[in-house]
């Protein structure tokens, strides 16, 4: 929280990772515990569960948001393989085409992450992690200037 220069290296990281995804003129699939995306379908699945990471992000004052669904990461791995069968350049076209509306989302996403990263700088972020580490309710100040 209180290292610049940390931040700024974690910021543009996160920005990378997104636009190096979105270019790949392949798409990209992530899998974990009962988790998956395809990418740039982003799990607009059957049944997905959106949910904030438990109540330390809640208490942080951050918002993140995690797909954990059993049917989800199967739907995803069956899509994945299913597009593996199919035609590379129509695929590939596809994606490109798909990937143009994350693009036109460039502005928002790069606006979203440096205000999550500038909530670092802020005194609710030192309280938030005070009350965890403290294992007790967040006081969180009832103004915002904003």
């Amino acid at each position: 929280m209180k290292d610049n220069n940390t931040r700024l290296r974690v910021w543009k990281e996160a920005r990378d990772l997104v636009y190096n995804v979105i270019n790949c003129s392949k798409p990209v699939v992530a899998a974990g515990d009962h988790a998956a995306i395809v990418w740039p379908l982003l799990v607009g699945m059957a049944k997905a569960k959106y949910y904030l990471p438990g109540e330390e992000a809640d208490k942080l004052g951050l918002i993140s948001q995690c797909v954990d669904d059993d049917t989800v990461y199967e739907s995803a791995l069956a899509v994945a393989k299913r597009l593996a069968k199919g035609s590379p350049s129509a695929l590939r076209f596809t994606k490109y085409s798909l990937n143009n509306w994350l693009r036109m989302a460039g502005p928002i996403f790069d606006t979203s992450t440096a205000l999550e990263f500038l909530g670092f700088t802020t005194p609710d972020a030192e309280e938030g992690l005070a009350s965890l580490r403290e294992k007790r309710a967040p006081q969180f100040p009832k103004y915002s200037p904003l």
